[in-house]
């Protein structure tokens, strides 16, 4: 699972929640959205 940054540290805490949750592998994308629009 990849999470995406809307705004601030929110993907981390979703990435928190979500392995507290019983998720692995999981990704925080460190850039913007306009970036994360680009890759083809």
């Amino acid at each position: 699972m990849k999470l995406v940054p809307g705004a601030g540290v929110t993907p981390c805490a979703a990435a928190l929640a979500a392995e507290v949750a019983g998720y692995q592998n999981l990704g925080v994308y460190d850039g913007s959205w306009s970036e994360w629009g680009q890759i083809p």
